[in-house]
């Protein structure tokens, strides 16, 4: 599957979200919720549950032991990261959107210089707040994060947005010949944009994050490691299926709140325990990637 088939997909699920709201169709929010918890399990969590396979490429015939020690670290480190959300919330998600606009800045290193691809990533993730302050405030204390201190990581996000998107100003004048050839990857890029400040922050990173970041992971493991699709989905079932199950079990054993918002802890705080270990292993193979060409 080529390059420019992940921007047209994105780019056109982005256009067929704001022709849904041009017309005002609205879903009831059972239902976006469990939508959106669907497409997290089904798109989002299966991109890193490639994860195991790729460290497994990382090492000639890697032992049983070595296996077997690498899925112990990763676990902990997991279960570390997501402690330290519980017990420092403010301090967690400060570092989850940090490491985040390092980690989403990779789907643009084929295109754009290190310094850019990070201010785009930064204004992906951080735009909303320019719009959508008091609902991402509300999403941030329903992650566990003091009000007062998610107003703060608010303004810290307005500021990073307008740092960056000033930044891109500058730069993209000075790239706007090599802009110029990549014509569907230049739409992608005005729909995220677009995305990030005219949709709501949950829409927009639904979409983001499992349309776009998710398929340009599976893209780039496909061909780098020659699996197909039905291969690919073989190998991460066992993984998503255990993280569903360890998901539910967190479900349960926690305290119930309205549905949205046991959604909301569940995804993000365990995206973030899983991004951490996710992220140092990606960095890594791409490190090794660019090594070899």
């Amino acid at each position: 599957m080529p390059n420019n088939s992940v921007s047209k997909f994105y780019s056109t699920s982005v256009a067929l979200v704001f022709i849904m709201l041009a017309f005002n169709v609205a879903l009831p929010d059972t239902v976006a919720a469990l939508l959106f918890l669907l497409a997290i399990i089904t798109i989002g969590i299966p991109h890193g549950a490639l994860d195991f396979y790729i460290a497994k490429g990382l090492k000639t015939k890697p032992s049983i032991q070595w296996q077997v020690a690498f899925l112990g670290l990763y676990v902990f480190v997991t279960l570390i990261s997501i402690s330290i959300w519980l017990m420092f919330p403010a301090f967690g998600l400060s570092v989850f959107l940090l490491i985040s606009v390092y980690h989403f800045s990779s789907d643009w290193a084929k295109l754009l210089p290190k310094k850019i691809a990070l201010a785009f990533a930064a204004v992906v993730l951080c735009a909303p707040s320019l719009v959508y302050k008091a609902s991402i405030i509300e999403s941030f204390t329903k992650l566990l994060v003091p009000e007062a201190h998610a107003t703060l990581i608010s303004l810290a996000m307005q500021l990073l947005a307008i740092l960056s998107f000033v930044f891109l100003l500058v730069q993209i004048k000075k790239l706007s010949k090599e802009l110029r050839k990549i014509k569907w990857q230049i739409i992608e890029i005005m729909g995220l944009l677009l995305s990030a400040v005219l949709l709501p922050p949950l829409v927009h990173f639904v979409l983001y994050f499992c349309l776009l970041h998710s398929a340009k992971h599976w893209l780039a493991v496909s061909q780098s490691l020659d699996l197909n699709f039905k291969g690919m989905v073989l190998i991460s079932a066992p993984i998503v299926l255990a993280t569903v199950v360890g998901g539910s079990l967190a479900w349960w054993l926690l305290p119930n709140s309205a549905p949205m918002t046991d959604i909301l802890r569940l995804v993000f705080i365990g995206l973030f325990g899983l991004t951490v270990a996710h992220m140092v292993l990606i960095d890594v193979w791409q490190r090794q990637q660019s090594l070899q060409h």
